[in-house]
């Protein structure tokens, strides 16, 4: 593929919430965030546990094999003439285990 041909991509703005999920592609991981107190794995990022309510959310290494429940495309009209409306989706996996040495 030349450079030409490379499709142009808005990067994310990273935060202090979402860089270790951002970058962990850098260091070869999949980082989530887990909340410490129940073991729940969030994504997207948040501040408190859905399921608790916890705030002791912390930054775990997943080993990337999972169960894919569903999964979305999501289009970016290319210019603003365009009046294709994009949604999005989300979707949780059933489980991500812990990486394995």
């Amino acid at each position: 593929m030349t450079t030409s041909e490379v499709p142009f991509r808005i990067l994310p703005k990273l935060t202090e919430r979402n860089a270790h999920f951002w970058q962990g592609g850098r260091d070869g991981e999949l980082r989530f965030q887990r909340c410490q107190d129940c073991g729940y794995y969030l994504h997207p990022p948040a501040v408190i546990c859905p399921r608790d309510w916890s705030r002791n959310i912390g930054i775990e290494a997943v080993s990337g094999r999972a169960e894919v429940l569903a999964y979305s495309v999501n289009h970016q009209a290319s210019s603003r003439r365009s009046c294709s409306r994009s949604w999005a989706a989300s979707s949780r996996t059933t489980c991500a285990s812990p990486p394995t040495s």
